[in-house]
């Protein structure tokens, strides 16, 4: 039914995925089904204007916290754990037109204070906590990631590059939140993982591929797992003229409040090479170097079984922290 209803918004010129999948009416019947379907946690978005719709509101929006409220309650009925993502992407756009976004540093006051309202609310209900969804996509989506313009922006590595610093605060600052307010319930980190592999055995290429791992995925994770910004960011930044700007105290924060495990979306694999003319393919948001050796979906992403298993033996094998899938 709901397929038919696309194709005829389609055939109308509307957009369906405006309306979305419905769930603030269908969720006791969604929640049935996974619990049929056998499914034992649910990784779901909380949306912060749902709780605070301006973003910088002096209280909570009630019929927002009753709705979350409702859906953790009818998980719990059928034994499902819950994990919630505490920011994905859905900046209140308040926040982007009065604040500039994550450029400003006041965005941290203002996430901590909602951060609190889903402690205080749900810290009964909620088995897993994920401050931020896939933090890297500031770099290579920074209007949703970050909320910030590209074009707007005079420099746009040294404002995104800041803009995650702040959520890097904010993230800590939210594990320390959680450690006095809800006790024992697990906060982690997430990245959208790039898994990548050389093109040739060239010497040329495998470099390549060490620092595509650095700087799309290790960086995000070694900052929020490890407590402090990598060596090999020093170079990165000399090579982009970014100078991230940290005020007393931060890097004590960042090393005294690291997360518990790590979570990760995984969608396709990428090749890495110095060869500026390989040819490329569409994938999650991005434009990647295509690899010979794997089919493609109809819509282009190329698809890779082998590559998951590589990476959740990397991330583990780095960390020894508890790993989530939580995009596949």
């Amino acid at each position: 039914e709901k397929f038919e209803k696309a194709r005829r918004c389609q055939e109308k010129g509307e957009y369906p995925f405006r309306w979305g999948s419905e769930q603030y009416t269908h969720y006791q019947e969604d929640i049935a089904l996974f619990a049929k379907m056998g499914m034992k946690v649910y990784r779901m978005s909380v949306s912060w204007s749902r709780i605070y719709p301006n973003g910088d509101d002096e209280r909570p929006n009630p019929e927002g916290l009753a709705y979350y409220k409702n859906i953790f309650r009818e998980c719990h009925k059928y034994g499902i754990k819950v994990f919630v993502t505490m920011l994905h992407y859905a900046v209140p756009v308040h926040l982007i037109d009065a604040y500039d976004g994550w450029k400003n540093r006041k965005m941290i006051d203002l996430y901590l204070r909602y951060a609190r309202t889903l402690f205080e609310q749900f810290g009964d209900d909620v088995d897993y906590w994920l401050p931020f969804n896939e933090i890297n996509a500031g770099r290579f989506h920074p209007y949703n990631g970050v909320g910030i313009i590209e074009e707007e922006e005079e420099h746009v590595d040294q404002t995104v590059f800041q803009c995650l610093h702040h959520q890097f605060i904010a993230n800590a600052l939210t594990v320390k939140l959680a450690r006095s307010m809800v006790p024992g319930k697990p906060v982690g980190c997430m990245i959208a993982r790039f898994c990548h592999y050389p093109a040739t055995c060239s010497p040329e290429d495998n470099l390549t591929q060490l620092q595509d791992e650095q700087y799309t995925n290790w960086f995000y994770t070694d900052v929020m797992v490890r407590g402090k910004y990598p060596a090999y960011m020093d170079r990165y930044f000399r090579g982009k003229q970014v100078s991230v700007r940290f005020e007393e105290g931060d890097r004590e924060l960042l090393a005294s409040w690291t997360v518990d495990f790590v979570a990760f979306s995984y969608y396709f694999t990428q090749v890495s090479t110095a060869d500026a003319n390989w040819e490329k393919t569409d994938g999650n948001l991005v434009i990647a170097n295509k690899n010979p050796y794997l089919k493609s979906s109809e819509w282009g992403w190329q698809m890779d079984p082998t590559g998951l298993r590589i990476t959740l033996n990397q991330i583990y094998d780095r960390y020894q922290k508890p790993v989530f899938i939580a995009e596949n």
